[in-house]
């Protein structure tokens, strides 16, 4: 009994991790690759960068097929090239940081999160936004868990701030994973924008294994 509840667990933190998939990568897709058709023709230098990071950002997504496996590392290098993207096609409305230790990019992380809460914050916060931005994304460990901190200076919440799919699923997946050891909160950032922080309690499980 306590085997099969552990396979529908794991077939539903499955599915809800396909949602987030698809959530991402169609309109981002296409809209890529018409940004590099036209930079081709009119800003080639720009155009060949511009691919260089779709690459990058095609090949980042192919470890993370499944649930278990993934690092920190991985998703890092997703949402990098993810952001380098998306950078050059906002044409200098959008400033990018990133920092993570080095001695944590090992740890097993959930795919797709860190990745979907920047994706949420470039399309409802920065990209909206006349001026465009800038997101930081940081991962510390605070205690026995690993938190993941995004944060956007863009417009700030809407009527539908944290109600969207990505971020209903990421709750979903963190539920499913961890229970209520798990956690995404949204809140406003100061000047402007939105401070999206999550936290996972892999070091816990890690350090009892």
């Amino acid at each position: 009994m306590e085997l099969r509840s552990v396979q529908l667990e794991r077939q539903a933190s499955e599915v809800q991790l396909e949602v987030l998939r698809n959530q991402i990568e169609p309109h981002f897709l296409f809209n890529t690759l018409a940004t590099v058709r036209r930079l081709q023709q009119v800003q080639p230098e720009q155009g060949s960068r511009l691919l260089a990071h779709f690459i990058a950002y095609l090949r980042s997504t192919q470890p993370s097929g499944r649930c278990d496996g993934n690092t920190l590392g991985q998703e890092i290098e997703l949402t990098r090239s993810y952001l380098g993207v998306v950078s050059l096609r906002m044409m200098g409305r959008l400033q990018v940081s990133i920092e993570v230790a080095d001695d944590l990019l090992g740890h097993a992380f959930p795919p797709l999160t860190i990745a979907t809460l920047v994706e949420n914050a470039v399309k409802h916060g920065v990209a909206p936004a006349p001026l465009g931005g800038a997101i930081a994304v940081s991962v510390r460990r605070v205690g026995v868990s690993l938190e993941a901190v995004v944060v956007d200076t863009g417009v700030g919440f809407s009527g539908s701030s944290g109600t969207g799919i990505g971020l209903a699923n990421i709750r979903a997946r963190l539920q499913t994973l961890y229970g209520t050891a798990g956690s995404l909160a949204l809140q406003s950032n100061q000047p402007s924008g939105v401070r999206a922080s999550m936290r996972d309690p892999i070091l816990l499980q890690e350090s009892a294994a």
